[in-house]
């Protein structure tokens, strides 16, 4: 089986996306799950079911011989948890120790785990380890600019973090040192500062 690593504008037919869970950090007024939560109902957002379930998928997987070029994972936001560690080792252990065919994976997120030191480490050993099976590991990060993000993407009650310049600073410093990517977006809200949004940028 190919194991070399996809570039990053290379997106072969095939790909498989996960949304693992809709909880999230945030309260972003544009987001489809914040104004349609219907979509992903809650008796479903289960830690255990939702693992067990991934499990099942990636089972079915090397079963069938299925190929992934990429796999997306989409959640709300978990990645400073455990939870998003957890779900980093499954994947890890699936593609290294089980035979599941993945080239490359992409992960949209908006980086608050860079907030804590340790989760940041914990984060960038796992995508160091991916990079030595031949794992293209990328995040998407969705960040939409300085001016506009307290606005447009407000935290939920009891998620605390300061969006201030040391988190853009530690932001960028990680997305230059992984060759990563942002997907900054903005909506009505906010149009009246879209111009001096767009000069921070």
């Amino acid at each position: 089986k190919n194991r070399e690593p996809l570039a990053p504008n290379d997106v072969p037919p095939g790909n498989l996306e996960i949304f693992i869970t809709s909880s999230c950090n945030q309260h972003c007024e544009y987001c489809y799950l914040v104004k349609h939560p219907q979509l992903y109902p809650s008796e479903f957002n289960k830690h255990d079911l939702i693992m067990k379930n991934m499990a099942i998928l990636f089972d079915w997987a090397i079963e069938n011989n299925y190929h992934i070029p990429t796999l997306d994972i989409f959640t709300g936001e978990i990645w400073h948890s455990n939870w998003g560690l957890e779900v980093l080792d499954l994947i890890y252990d699936y593609i290294a120790n089980k035979g599941l065919w993945v080239d490359g994976i992409m992960i949209p997120s908006n980086c608050s785990f860079i907030h804590d030191k340790k989760q940041t480490v914990e984060i960038q050993n796992r995508i160091n380890k991916f990079k030595k099976i031949g794992i293209y590991f990328r995040f998407s990060i969705s960040i939409d600019g300085k001016v506009i993000e307290d606005q447009t993407r407000p935290l939920k009650d009891g998620h605390v973090f300061i969006k201030d310049d040391k988190f853009y600073d530690d932001v960028f410093l990680f997305a230059k040192y992984n060759d990563f990517g942002f997907h900054p977006m903005v909506s009505s809200v906010s149009s009246d500062k879209w111009i001096e949004n767009f000069e921070w940028w």
